[in-house]
């Protein structure tokens, strides 16, 4: 699947919209090979039930499993698409007397499919030994050696298949990547059925090596349209990165082995139990772990975006990818959970009991599931947290770290639980286990990749699911008369909302341009302050920093619903410090042309003011800071007047939109001081607020804040740092309506509700 507009990788990858498609273009495949999966498996269950000879092809199975993860999905993806994203990078910026990409492949390819031949062969001599390791309690292991040889050959094909999977999804194309698991299950079902009754269980392991070459024929055509060909002239080589170095390769593949350690676990305990339990624990999986799979694939399609973004050094950017990401992708498990945890029996008996496989065997997989079902959160964290975690540019060795710990809790919940509870117990463990991994990288990621914010993705999970309550469980639950909005009016008469803190301020918007004084405000219960950026199409944006007019009037419309009144924050201030309410901070970052057409008119018409946070070094430029577009133009000097005599309050975002606190002492006053100056000379009024770029400050920036005449500044979640120069507010999306701007507001003041007061010079 190819973006629209310009052709190249980089190109599409930036666009929302090809996000979107992709990811849901991935996931129809990826339905489609998932019920071609159950298809497999009700073969296998009808043709060989939950018996010895199922359980034998099942140890096999732990071969290509085990190299699905290392060799397709994780391993070789965390290696190879932030290696193939930064090729790419490095082609588009050119000055390379090779292609980078074909010198990537050149050094790598070659190697890796040496490696992966006699890994194989290995495995073929040595399973004997590999059957014992993993199925010590198995009475006969001859059947199981058997089909371990022939599922060996994965080893080879899963990695050139990874291998091309990874290429694909850094040049953009996922839609070949994702349709490789179609072509598996078809291999495997076709052998399976033609071969079963003259190889019996073996005809399912010849099968496994038959899909796993229709992979690598799926992948191939398209892989080589996208290699560069020789340019006709030799040139030196370039040392490329050293991907198969052993401080490169080691963190990977040691965390994707102890991740898929999990399932090692499992069978050794089970093995030991009566004959099915292997079987029972497998079919519990496979069905149970569907909407991690579907969750997953967000993360799929958006890891090169935090790749490109880590490579070129917006970790900004790559933060609100992650953020978004682990919403997205919680909600969709979470979701998926609910449905197992309530249907597991019905889901089992559908696709599984017939023929060797009866009731009894639904009523222990159907148990099982839902254990499962308890760590699927878990699982789908510590699959999307390991891509930030391997994408930082050097080797880290904390995943794996916090895998082993899991580990060591799996195998400990697993010996004590198993002789109670059997399978359960086992799958209890696995829940335990990964869950404890979860927590552990979650907490581990701010300080070593990207500084995601837990209580952010937390309750924005919260939110999302709030929402998907609202629209889908309780529609009518939040469901009022809303008047329609038409650039700038109303149908009928309409009375101002507008609640002034005080008499002698004059006109309203006359509250927002007055000069600089101190104040002190009181600290418990702070001021509800909202961040809002651009007001125009939201339909393409990464970042989720756009709303509608339409969805801009709903929301003023829920605020005054509530008894609330939108003013800008130096109106706010003042009142606050006089014990007045009734009102909220209303701020608008970055300056985008677009306020004065679209949201302008939506705040006159509900009596309303705001604070615009411009950028006087950017006079008509763009967003250039935002590395995934799409590019909006930004207030010229004319509209940062127009925008003041309109009566809204016009604040500094600096000069050019940076991060304050990476800047020396001289380039930080240029950015406080002089945007201050910048904007007197402008507007003929020097500004009281100022606005953090990224919302992120420390001491030394707060303090150039405050030498530079300004009266308050904004951030957003502060940290540390209190006063009236680190003001905390909350981003306000398109997606937020009824429970989830009231969930924010609750937020808000559960979390700086203290008591105390804060004056002029409190900034830390």
């Amino acid at each position: 699947m190819k973006a629209a507009g310009p052709c190249t990788p980089d190109a599409q990858v930036r666009s929302g919209r090809f996000l979107a498609r992709a990811a849901g273009g991935a996931a129809g495949l990826t339905v489609v090979a998932a019920l071609l999966g159950l298809v497999r498996d009700q073969a296998v269950a009808r043709l060989f039930g939950a018996s010895h000879a199922s359980d034998a092809f099942l140890i096999a199975w732990t071969v290509p499993e085990m190299a699905a993860t290392l060799l397709i999905e994780d391993g070789m993806a965390l290696l190879l698409v932030p290696a193939f994203s930064l090729a790419l990078t490095q082609r588009t910026a050119g000055g390379h007397a090779t292609d980078p990409v074909r010198a990537l492949v050149t050094g790598t390819l070659p190697r890796l499919f040496a490696s992966l031949a006699c890994a194989g062969g290995l495995l073929v001599w040595g399973a004997p030994w590999a059957v014992g390791i993993l199925a010590p309690g198995l009475d006969d292991p001859r059947l199981a050696v058997d089909c371990t040889r022939l599922t060996a050959v994965t080893v080879l094909t899963f990695g050139v298949t990874g291998y091309f999977s990874a290429a694909l999804r850094a040049h953009g194309r996922f839609l070949a990547p994702a349709g490789v698991y179609i072509a598996y299950n078809v291999g495997i079902i076709g052998t399976t059925l033609a071969l079963h009754s003259v190889w019996g269980v073996r005809a399912a392991a010849a099968g496994v090596a038959v899909g796993s070459l229709l992979m690598i024929l799926t992948l191939l055509p398209t892989f080589l349209r996208l290699m560069p060909g020789r340019s006709g002239k030799r040139v030196a080589r370039e040392r490329g990165p050293a991907l198969f170095g052993a401080t490169v390769l080691a963190p990977v593949v040691l965390f994707v082995v102890s991740r898929q350690s999990q399932v090692l676990v499992e069978r050794f305990l089970a093995s030991s139990l009566p004959d099915g339990a292997i079987s029972h624990l497998n079919y519990a999986q496979k069905v149970a772990q569907l909407p991690m799979v579907l969750s997953m694939m967000i993360c799929t399609v958006t890891f090169p975006v935090v790749a490109r973004a880590m490579a070129a050094g917006d970790r900004e950017g790559a933060r609100r990818r992650v953020e978004r990401d682990l919403a997205l992708a919680g909600t969709v498990v979470l979701l998926g959970a609910a449905t197992v945890l309530g249907c597991a029996p019905g889901i089992v008996e559908v696709l599984f009991q017939r023929g060797a496989f009866d009731a009894a065997d639904t009523a222990a997989t159907a148990g099982v599931m839902r254990v499962y079902a308890l760590g699927l959160l878990g699982h789908t964290l510590v699959g999307a947290l390991c891509r930030p975690f391997f994408s930082a540019g050097r080797p880290t060795w904390y995943p794996l770290g916090a895998m082993c710990c899991g580990l060591l809790v799996t195998t400990a919940a697993g010996l004590l639980l198993a002789g109670p509870f059997g399978v359960d117990g086992i799958a209890a463990a696995n829940a335990l286990g990964i869950s404890a991994a979860a927590v552990l990288m979650l907490m581990g990621l701010g300080s070593r990749a990207v500084a995601v914010r837990p209580g952010a993705g937390a309750l924005s999970l919260a939110l999302s699911l709030i929402h998907i309550r609202d629209r889908v469980w309780r529609p009518a639950a939040f469901s009022y008369p809303r008047h329609s909005f038409s650039r700038g009016s109303h149908s009928g008469p309409r009375k101002p909302f507008i609640c002034w803190p005080s008499s002698d301020r004059g006109s309203p918007m006359a509250a927002d341009t007055s000069p600089p004084r101190a104040r002190t405000i009181p600290l418990r219960s702070q001021p509800w302050i909202l961040t809002y950026h651009s007001v125009s199409d939201p339909t393409d944006d990464p970042y989720g920093i756009t709303v509608s007019a339409d969805r801009l009037d709903q929301q003023l419309t829920w605020l005054r619903r509530r008894g609330l009144t939108g003013v800008g924050v130096t109106a706010l201030l003042d009142a606050w410090a006089t014990g007045k309410r009734g009102l909220v901070g209303l701020t608008f970052d970055d300056g985008y042309a677009d306020f004065v057409d679209e949201a302008l008119p939506v705040l006159l018409a509900h009596g309303c003011a705001a604070t615009v946070f411009v950028l006087p070094g950017r006079p008509g430029g763009s967003n250039a800071w935002d590395p995934l577009g799409p590019r909006r133009p930004l207030l010229n000097e004319e509209g940062i007047r127009t925008v003041a005599a309109a009566g809204m309050e016009v604040g500094s975002h600096g000069m050019l939109h940076q991060d304050l606190t990476a800047l020396s002492d001289d380039e930080l006053r240029r950015e406080t001081l002089g945007s201050r100056d910048a904007l007197r000379r402008i507007t003929g009024q020097a500004p009281s607020g100022f606005c953090y770029p990224y919302g992120t400050a420390d001491l030394r920036v707060t303090e150039s804040v405050r030498e530079a005449g300004y009266t308050y500044g904004c951030a957003l979640s502060p940290g540390a740092l209190s006063g009236p120069l680190a003001l905390p507010r909350t981003h306000i999306s398109h997606a937020d309506q009824g429970a989830r701007m009231r969930a924010k507001e609750i937020r808000h003041r559960l979390r700086y509700r203290s008591a105390g007061t804060m004056g002029p010079g409190d900034a830390g």
